[in-house]
């Protein structure tokens, strides 16, 4: 199927939210822009994923200067955003 993507359940891709509102997994994001390169709430308990993240946020610090700011000839209007059509905390 060639939309099989836009119909995959999202479950397994959502992080789950916190039973409690207490602990660090309940704060709220830090502001524009610094949110860009902060870990979220829930990472900072798990230092061994530290290195991931980072590894992570370099990546895509790389592509959205690679693609975005360099200037593809796409015609921006025409690209859809999947995940604002089935994302469980917006797109």
């Amino acid at each position: 199927m060639a939309f099989a993507a836009r119909y995959t359940p999202l479950e397994g891709c959502i992080f789950p939210l916190p039973s409690s509102s207490s602990g660090p997994g309940y704060r709220w994001p830090q502001p524009w822009p610094r949110r860009l390169k902060s870990r979220p709430a829930w990472l900072s308990e798990s230092v061994n994923n530290l290195p991931s993240f980072e590894e992570d946020t370099e990546s895509w610090g790389r592509r959205v200067s690679d693609f975005y700011l360099q200037g593809l000839s796409l015609n921006w209007s025409s690209v859809r955003n999947i995940m604002d059509m089935n994302a469980g905390y917006g797109g």
